[in-house]
């Protein structure tokens, strides 16, 4: 350092102190921004750099040679000197179209000057006062432009693809946006990104959905996606647009920076154009509506009840969309293509009570978005009413076989049915509600007829219910018509029984009385009936017709010319004629009928005498003449010969037979006194030979001997003895009580009376009321006189054949006197009935066998078994208990006294106890030490009883000790007041015999306290008795070999007949009781009874000689194996 003079500063002079200290700028300047731009031409090309330092600046420091933007060369400005803000521009716009901030970096090298502040400091950079690669980030000021449109078709899709001067960023990235994309309209507009000049005639329809390419320089467009976007065309196939692209700045497309597209840059042309797939589908195939939705008549007749049907669509392009519509509703569902074809499930469709009918279209969309015109349309209609009911169905005339063409009775088991249908063009269905559906018919001119599929039908007659219902068009049913009631019978009457009879006693079988399991058909008259065309034995014999009268009943009657009443080799065929039938029209079936054929003809016609010597009426008889009688069959010979007396006596020397033992020849042994009167009397049982075959009846043979030495007159008559049937009533007579009984007794005489029927009239005769019927003709009758009953009483006795015809009637005059004013008892009682054991079985000291039976103990004495014969122990037994045999079934309450009283049957038994397991078992022996006593009958309180053959009903109320009265219910409102409305529920039939154990009670009153509770009903007793299984194991007795070849299930007696009345019989003759003298024949008569009666007492049962339950339980027990 020097002066002017260039002396040097003297370095040897002592140093000053300086002044001014802390005011130098010694701060470096920093560079605050770089802001690049394209400002010059929009054309996508970097071509200034605009600097931001911290503080001012010397421009005069700033050299234009030595800045540099990307690469090239430029030229410094800058609006005031020395400001903090510099601008460089290039000198030539030759730069590659990019936009982007590191395509265009600034750079200073200070070669020729370094950058400073106003004090000299140098720009803080990495080499100071100058700038290079990452000294600083420049801010990207450039916006970005548009470079290119391409229009493409690729994946089945119209596509544009834009191109950009730099990497582009979407508003919330790749995918659908309306933001970003919007449509394309007839102007040609894509909002967010500009408008074609020139725009076709292609139009989107619906907003772009498909956008992607954020981050790069390539954003494409789908204009249709794959969930819609329809592009039409004013032609087909029409034109995308072809015009220049001109940008629009939106805040949606922006570049890294978020610098919008530059609007103001220059148009582009597309390029790529006619590759747009504008050309529509063909329409589809027209829709089909699915069987399964198709719930009409047929399923291919449009018609349904169904709201959301399901349609298949065929002729579908690959990848289409379909479109479904209604002209009703709209677009009703959408669907994809499937192997060319569709299927669409609609959405609700307007239904209706008379059916809304819909045009089905539909369109299809390619998956460019070009959409086809409208199929051709399906026209279905939706009903969703309810169909209208049909008219109550009418079983045709011509169907109806009963005896009414309208009493809807038929024995056609696929009757013909006529229903009136409710709705045109509808099916009717016909029901049974015993068998179900029975078939379906189209209505026709308003009606249908339908033939039932199979009706159930019976003997008694299966009642059906009728009804129909009807299927409109659409398939809506409606409901139930009323029923028509109709009764199915479609068994034909059979034979159950047929009796030879000999109506006037004349010896000549004249009649057969045919029992059928139903009644026949009244209706019918004249020649229709029954025929007798062969009846071989007894001579010639015609036979007449029988009219049906309305019962199970019928009589053939024949002329004979052989007086023969037994039945022998009796063979007869009976022809059913037509008409006789039951109500239903079931003919009788043509049948021949034997002694051994089923069922088989039994004899009903007692024996009578033919002739006699001497005749009845005759005088000047011889006194030393034998006496002669012809029969009209065989007689039992013991029987017959015990039955003859002659009066007065002369007895009898000898008794002699022809071969046949018909004719019967007697031999008095003293002569008879001269010029008397004498009858011969035939009294007792004089029996037919033919076991089951009825009685002869007394007869009376009056003669008059010659005087002393006259010879015989009168002998050798053919005259018979009188047969005229006769009826006398003798009881009662005078006055009588109502509400009390009286015995009513008569007498009949001749022949032919089988029963009695009894009857009264209150009214002098105008009408009668049935008393009883069916009545023993040689027993007397209680009659319970009713309450109600007063002044005179006209009581008839009618005697009647075994075909129901009256054959004589007598009357007598009552005076009914009012009941007594003492009213009947209050209650029913129990009397002094026995009551059931309540001792524990500890206390009995009973005990449980290996088969769970409750067993009495020893009393440690012994006796023999009325089976075996062998010692057995002597049970202890106890009052009250109830007691039954190892051998025998049948059931003993044991009583104070220590007897044994049998329950009449199982029924019997629940009504006194509720359990098998209450009876105790005892030995055989132990039966033989309790005396047997009278029966228990249904205990009293318990039920109320009848008979099948009379419908009086009564309560059964108790006497003192082990009797019983019966207490008449005489009208139906006393049986609700007392037992409810249900009171039928407790009735059970006894049978006629257990009648006469009864005595006669007052009659019930509303006023008689009855106890419902202990009472049980008809199915209570028949589920205790089905439910429970009494043990009847046997001790088989020592004739082991003797069995039982059928089994018996019915109650036998007089009059029975068949297999199981021959297999007993034989069984008894092997076990003795049963006459080895004769042979068994299945019917039933005195020798079988009396046979019974044998069984019975060997085996501890009541000697009724009828066979019951408890008899059949102890037969049954020699069944076979």
């Amino acid at each position: 350092m020097a002066d002017a003079a260039s002396n040097q500063v003297n370095a040897s002079a002592a140093a000053p102190t300086a002044t001014g200290g802390g005011t130098w700028d010694l701060t470096k300047p920093t560079i605050s921004s770089v802001a690049i731009a394209d400002a010059t031409d929009d054309n996508g090309k970097v071509d200034q750099a605009t600097v931001t330092f911290d503080s001012a600046v010397r421009d005069a420091n700033i050299t234009d040679g030595d800045g540099s933007l990307a690469g090239a060369a430029g030229a410094f400005t800058t609006g005031t000197a020395d400001d903090d803000t510099t601008t460089f521009d290039r000198t030539l716009d030759t730069a590659a179209v990019d936009t982007s901030a590191t395509a265009a970096q600034f750079n200073y090298s200070g070669a020729t000057t370094f950058i400073t502040d106003l004090a000299g400091n140098l720009l803080n950079t990495a080499t100071d006062g100058t700038i290079a690669d990452g000294d600083v980030v420049e801010t990207d000021g450039a916006e970005p432009i548009l470079t290119s449109v391409t229009l493409a078709y690729s994946g089945g899709k119209n596509r544009v693809t834009f191109g950009y001067s730099e990497n582009i960023t979407l508003a919330g990235g790749d995918g659908a946006s309306t933001t970003l994309v919007g449509n394309i309209t007839t102007a040609g507009t894509v909002a967010g990104f500009g408008s074609f000049d020139t725009a076709g005639d292609a139009t989107v329809q619906t907003t772009m959905n498909s956008v992607s390419g954020s981050g790069t320089s390539s954003i494409l467009v789908i204009l249709a996606g794959e969930t819609g976007g329809l592009i039409s065309t004013v032609s087909d196939p029409g034109t995308e647009p072809s015009g220049p692209f001109s940008s629009t700045s939106v805040g949606s497309v922006k570049d890294s920076a978020s610098n919008s597209v530059n609007s103001s840059a220059a148009d582009v042309a597309p390029t790529g154009g006619g590759s747009w797939d504008l050309t529509d589908p063909t329409a589809p195939a027209v829709a089909n509506l699915q069987a399964g939705s198709d719930s009409g008549a047929s399923d291919a007749d449009d018609v349904t009840n169904e709201t959301t049907p399901t349609f298949d669509i065929g002729s579908i392009e690959t990848g289409a969309a379909v479109n479904l519509i209604s002209d009703v509703d709209g677009t009703i569902g959408t669907g994809t293509e499937t192997a060319n074809a569709s299927t669409i499930t609609s959405s609700v469709l307007t239904g209706g009570d008379a059916g809304t009918a819909h045009d089905i279209t539909s369109t299809q969309v390619d998956t460019a978005g070009n959409e086809s015109v409208a199929s051709a349309a399906l026209s279905v209609t939706i009903d969703t009413g309810v169909a209208a009911a049909p008219g109550v169905p009418d079983l045709t005339a011509g169907t109806d076989t009963g005896s009414s063409d309208t009493d809807d009775l038929t024995n056609d088991t696929t009757p013909d049915f006529d229903i009136v249908a409710g709705e045109t063009g509808s099916t009717i269905n016909l029901i049974s509600d015993v068998d179900g559906a029975q078939g379906s018919a189209a209505e026709s001119g308003g009606t249908a007829t339908i033939t039932a599929g199979g009706l159930t039908g019976s003997a008694t007659g299966t009642v059906h219910s009728i009804t129909a219902t009807e299927t409109d068009l659409a398939g809506n049913v409606s409901g139930s018509s009323a029923g028509l009631s109709v009764t199915v019978d479609n068994a034909a009457p059979e034979i159950t029984a047929a009796e030879m009879q000999d109506t006037d006693d004349d010896g000549t079988l004249d009649e057969i009385v045919l029992t059928l399991d139903e009644v026949l058909d009244d209706s019918v008259s004249g020649t229709n009936g029954f025929d007798a065309t062969s009846l071989a034995d007894h001579g010639s014999c015609t036979g007449e017709d029988a009219d049906p009268d309305g019962t199970t009943t019928l009589s053939v009657v024949f002329a004979c010319t052989v007086a023969y009443t037994a039945v022998g080799d009796l063979t007869l065929d009976l022809v059913a004629n037509a008409g006789v039938a039951d109500a239903a029209g079931n003919q009788v079936a043509t049948v021949t009928l034997d002694s051994g054929s089923v069922p088989a003809i039994t004899d009903g016609a007692a024996p009578v005498i033919v002739s006699s010597t001497p005749a009845d009426g005759a005088t000047g008889v011889s006194r030393t003449a034998d006496f002669t009688f012809t029969f009209s069959e065989p007689m039992d010979e013991a029987t017959t010969e015990a039955a003859f007396s002659l009066t007065p006596a002369a007895g009898v020397n000898a008794f002699s037979w022809d071969g046949t033992s018909e004719t019967l020849t007697v031999n008095p042994a003293s002569t008879l006194a001269a010029n008397t009167a004498y009858d011969i009397d035939f009294g007792g049982p004089a029996e037919s030979a033919a076991l089951g075959d009825p009685d002869m009846d007394a007869v009376t043979i009056g003669f008059t001997t010659a005087s002393s030495g006259g010879g015989g007159g009168g002998g050798g008559s053919t005259t018979a003895p009188s047969t005229t049937p006769t009826l006398d009533l003798t009881a009662p007579s005078g006055t009588v009580t109502a509400g009390s009984a009286a015995s009513v007794i008569w007498t009949v005489g001749g022949s032919g009376i089988s029963n009695m029927e009894l009857r009264y009239s209150a009214d002098g005769g105008i009408s009668t009321t049935l008393i009883a019927t069916g009545l023993d003709k040689t027993l007397p009758y209680s009659w319970l006189i009713p309450a109600s009953l007063q002044g005179n009483v006209i009581l008839y006795a009618k005697g009647r054949d075994s075909g129901g015809a009256y054959l004589a009637t007598d009357q007598a005059t009552l005076t009914v006197a009012p009941a007594s004013a003492e009213p009947p008892p209050a209650a029913l009682s129990d009397g002094n009935l026995p009551t059931l054991s309540t001792l524990t079985d500890e206390q009995a000291g009973i005990t449980r066998n290996e088969e769970g039976r409750r067993v009495a103990p020893d009393s440690g004495t012994a006796g023999p078994s009325p089976v075996s014969g062998v010692l057995e122990p002597i049970s202890v037994v106890r009052p009250g208990q109830l007691v039954r045999g190892n051998s025998y079934p049948t059931i003993y309450l044991v009583t104070d006294d220590l007897k044994r009283h049998p329950l009449w049957d199982a029924t019997t038994y629940f009504t006194w106890t509720d359990s098998w397991d209450r009876v105790v078992w005892v030995t055989d022996a132990t039966l033989a030490t309790l005396p047997l006593s009278s029966p228990l009958l249904p205990k009293p309180g318990v039920v109320l009883v009848k008979i099948q053959s009379d419908s009086n009903v009564y309560a059964v109320d108790a006497n003192d000790g082990i009797t019983y009265q019966l207490r008449w219910v005489p009208t139906e409102d006393i049986a609700v007041n007392l037992y409810g409305g249900a009171w039928a529920d407790y009735v059970i039939d006894v049978e006629p015999t257990t009648l006469a154990r009864y005595d006669d009670g007052a009659d019930m009153t509303s006023s008689v306290v009855v106890n419902r509770s202990i009472m049980k009903t008809r199915a209570q007793l028949a589920a205790l008795v089905a439910g429970t299984v009494q043990s009847t194991a046997v001790v088989r007795p020592p004739t082991a070999e003797c069995t039982l070849s059928v089994r018996i299930d019915r109650s036998l007696g007089t009059g029975s007949s068949g297999t199981d009345v021959l297999a007993m019989q034989e069984l008894l003759r092997c076990l003795g009781s049963f006459p080895t003298s004769v042979a068994p024949n299945g019917n039933y008569g005195p020798t079988t009874e009396a046979a019974v009666k044998d069984f019975q007492a060997d085996n501890g049962l009541d000697t009724l000689g009828l066979v019951g339950p408890a008899t059949r339980d102890a037969l049954n027990a020699y069944l076979g194996t």
